[in-house]
């Protein structure tokens, strides 16, 4: 049997070997996250908890969207990666250029969205959607 001083030792040892294996293994996964995923990340946060609010698109191309809007008398100018998001977007994103909706989160106004995998603020496409459900 070891003395009581030479247990707290291995205790603290063991201890201070949890904490540095969970540490580890958190930079591991962490590490995982690609900047897509982070992306993805931010559009669903957006989506979740964002406020609708409108925008001018002013440039759409296959691989970003250019949009402006104002919020609280702010003006603000963004744009969003859709590289991911092709299959969201009509074959010709440029004819989308004019007024959009914009997902955006009320303490950060500039994080915002005009569309991801789960909501779209292209009127044209709500358009098409809604042309798609009548017929």
């Amino acid at each position: 049997m070891l003395p009581a001083a030479e247990a707290w030792k291995v205790v603290g040892l063991a201890g201070a070997a949890s904490v540095l294996l969970a540490a580890g293994a958190m930079i591991i996964f962490q590490r995982r996250n690609t900047p897509e995923r982070r992306e993805m990340k931010r559009r669903f946060f957006v989506n979740r908890d964002g406020r609708v609010g409108d925008a001018v698109l002013l440039e759409a191309g296959s691989e970003s969207l250019v949009y402006q809007y104002e919020i609280n008398g702010v003006s603000y100018s963004a744009s969003q990666d859709v590289q991911m998001l092709a299959s969201y977007l009509p074959e010709e994103p440029e004819r989308l250029v004019g007024p959009v909706n914009i997902k955006y989160i009320a303490r950060n106004p500039a994080n915002s969205i005009v569309v991801c995998e789960q909501w779209s603020g292209i009127r044209a496409a709500q358009k098409l959607r809604g042309r798609s459900n009548t017929q």
